[in-house]
């Protein structure tokens, strides 16, 4: 599973989608 995922499913409850999935294409090198 890629790390993206891992930061995705962690940031969600705080972030909710659009956050989640902003920071999660940002901060990992990898793209989703």
């Amino acid at each position: 599973m890629p790390m993206s995922y891992l930061l995705y499913d962690f940031l969600l409850p705080y972030l909710g989608h659009e956050g989640a999935t902003y920071w999660a294409q940002l901060l990992v090198i990898d793209p989703i």
